[in-house]
């Protein structure tokens, strides 16, 4: 389970807890400049001489703290440990796991973060929280540094198209995502091949393979009702902008009036009403978390499961062998669609935050510079089955597994016909409200129309609401 699509935490929760401890939230201000900042106790944060060989200016002998979160990627990047070791050999580098990154909260309110935390999953803290508490450092020296693999090349010109913009918050760059992650219908090749189906390109004709596939005794569509039903949300969205355009989606991330009653947005929530209607979703779904369902799709109860790539690693130690998990594209409304049946949802995710008040900004930077090296970034992808965001590491892998060849082979059918969108980010009650009225869209507690009417509903408050900092999508 993964980081910007997951159930944020309450907003106001953070912010009463870090009150109660007397943080006070300062501004990050400038470049590298702000590295200079305060650290944890009131101490001037870790520095060291700039230079070709350091261009962040990191202190070689400053320790390093990493938090990763260990859900379905599970690494703690041994190859980036090792090479930035060998750059900064004085420093000692603790790379730490695990999986309730909201537990870091009191160490933000007592300035004393970690120097680097992927902060994901479902109880991950509120990136829109922290950025409007001035939390987080400004990355910018990190886009503006030398790449690893190549001094002439800046590390933001190794970065594949709309990375800078959705980490950005109002120009200001503070989340790097790392994972790009490829959302789509997925399914046993093995299964489809042994009944001879096909994934079909049209919502109608998907109709009529889950038919077809509940007669074969399997529920059609699987998911997760107790905290994952915001993976059929991507699906319905890449439906609607596949209907609309991708202005659909920018119009519900800008919060402009009536946004998510938009005409492709209701069709798309038709779509899926049409799914608990027909008797199309797996029995019990309801009351199941992610990895449950995901268990009783891979035992070959289920066909097809909406999901992105990281569900082929995340899975990996209960999919038999020869299962061949592999991934499509959401199907289109109908033939008349703004964009071609080959467009889908890929967005980078798995947010690496550098938290302003860290004893180490420089060196949460510098790690961050050698995770985007070429290689390290190729061993992530083997050892997970999950691209970066490094183009030149994408362009070079060879996919070992079927979901990363399935996954490659949808990004190049699609080019640039791909969609994303970043309210779930930004706006954390909003997403929790709008992930509630999908689990109730697909138990059958809501019609579609309501479905609509809920996540407007939680648009126009957070648009009212003036505690609530803003941002905007271009």
């Amino acid at each position: 389970m993964r980081e910007a699509d997951m159930v944020d935490v309450d907003r106001r929760v953070f912010l009463r807890q870090a009150l109660a401890a007397g943080a006070l939230f300062l501004p990050v201000s400038g470049m590298m400049a702000s590295c200079a900042t305060a650290g944890s106790g009131g101490n001037e944060q870790a520095k060291g001489e700039v230079s070709a060989k350091n261009p962040l200016g990191v202190d070689s002998s400053a320790p390093l703290e990493v938090i990763t979160f260990a859900g379905g990627l599970k690494t703690t990047f041994p190859e980036v440990q090792a090479a930035y070791k060998k750059a900064h050999s004085g420093a000692k580098v603790t790379v730490k796991g695990m999986v309730n990154i909201n537990s870091l909260q009191p160490r933000f309110a007592s300035d004393d973060p970690p120097d680097l935390i992927d902060d994901s999953g479902a109880q991950k803290i509120p990136l829109g929280t922290l950025v409007g508490g001035k939390q987080l450092a400004d990355l910018q020296p990190l886009l503006d540094a030398p790449s690893v693999d190549d001094p002439n090349v800046k590390v933001r010109d190794t970065l594949v198209d709309g990375t800078v913009d959705v980490g950005s918050y109002n120009g200001t760059f503070h989340a790097l995502n790392y994972v790009l992650f490829v959302y789509g219908m997925w399914y046993s090749r093995s299964l489809f091949d042994k009944h001879n189906w096909e994934m079909p390109k049209q919502w109608d004709d998907f109709l009529d393979l889950c038919a077809e596939m509940k007669s074969a005794g399997l529920a059609p569509v699987g998911y997760a009702g107790q905290n994952a039903a915001q993976y059929v949300t991507t699906t319905l969205l890449t439906m609607a902008a596949k209907r609309g355009g991708p202005d659909v989606l920018v119009k519900i991330d800008n919060l402009e009036p009536g946004a998510w009653e938009q005409p492709a947005v209701g069709d798309a929530a038709a779509a899926i009403e049409q799914l608990a209607a027909k008797g199309y979703l797996l029995p019990g779904a309801a009351a199941l978390e992610h990895t449950e369902a995901q268990t009783e799709w891979v035992k070959g109860k289920v066909g097809v499961y909406p999901n992105a790539s990281w569900v082929e690693n995340e899975m990996k130690s209960v999919t038999p062998k020869g299962f061949d998990m592999v991934m499509s594209p959401v199907p289109s409304l109908g033939s008349d669609d703004a964009m071609p049946t080959e467009a889908l949802y890929a967005s980078p995710g798995e947010s690496f935050i550098v938290p302003s008040k860290a004893d180490n900004v420089r060196g949460g930077m510098e790690f961050l510079r050698y995770m985007l090296a070429k290689d390290n970034a190729m061993a992530f992808t083997e050892l997970t089955g999950s691209l970066t965001v490094v183009k030149a590491a994408n362009e070079a892998v060879e996919p070992k597994t079927t979901g990363l060849e399935s996954t490659q082979a949808a990004l190049q059918a699609a080019g640039e016909n791909t969609v994303t969108y970043i309210h779930n980010l930004w706006y954390g009650d909003m997403h929790k409200a709008c992930t509630q009225a999908m689990a109730d869209l697909l138990a059958g507690r809501k019609s579609a129309e309501e479905y609509v009417k809920a996540c407007q509903q939680a648009a126009d408050k957070t648009a009212a609401d003036d505690s609530i900092e803003k941002y905007e999508r271009k």
